[in-house]
């Protein structure tokens, strides 16, 4: 072995070290989401299925919560949480002064993972519709028309859920206007979605 390899100088092993540590306290959530992670109206996100899998599952998947609320109905594990409100948060609980990017409910009745709402620009659609796309290429991916409402959204209806692509833009301008602004996905079995516009 030639002497070069015998020894390797610490100054190359401190950025290694301290990229791995850094990995495992961000968690599976921000460690995982290099390649993106799709979001369908089967009940698909990521490796996670709504009706199938756990608790433990979810935290696998995305690592430990930064907020987590739990009640009667559902169990919320919170991610990018902050405490204002906004378009691009989801409320952690019904009465929860925490508001967070990505959010996933778990069916206490059931056990369950049951709703699913993101504003995160690493979740796409199956169909390739990404946070912050136009609404005029998510529309024509999608192959649907945007709708207003209390949320201008486009809505797909599968066997397991209904996911609903919901949209931000200007006030008073056109809905073609709009971006894609988070991905809402509720189970038909078991969804917790709660609120007036999920």
């Amino acid at each position: 072995m030639s002497r070069r390899f015998e020894k390797t100088p610490l100054r190359f092993l401190a950025p290694l070290v301290i990229g791995i540590v850094a990995a495992s306290l961000l968690g599976g959530h921000a460690a995982r989401a290099a390649g993106g992670w799709v979001v369908d109206d089967e009940g698909r996100v990521g490796t996670l299925r709504l009706d199938q899998s756990t608790r433990a599952d979810v935290v696998a998947f995305a690592g430990r919560p930064a907020a987590e609320r739990r009640d009667s109905v559902r169990d919320a594990l919170g991610y990018g949480c902050r405490r204002a409100p906004g378009t691009d948060v989801q409320r952690l609980a019904p009465k929860a002064a925490v508001f967070c990017r990505t959010v996933f409910f778990i069916n206490e009745t059931v056990h369950r993972f049951a709703t699913f709402f993101t504003s995160d620009p690493r979740y796409r659609s199956n169909q390739g519709v990404r946070i912050g796309m136009q609404a005029s290429v998510a529309t024509r991916l999608l192959h649907r028309r945007l709708l207003g409402g209390c949320n201008a959204a486009v809505v797909l209806v599968g066997r397991r859920g209904t996911l609903e692509v919901q949209f931000d833009g200007p006030r008073g301008a056109p809905l073609i206007r709009y971006q894609v602004n988070s991905f809402a996905l509720d189970s038909r079995r078991h969804g917790v979605a709660f609120g007036e516009c999920f």
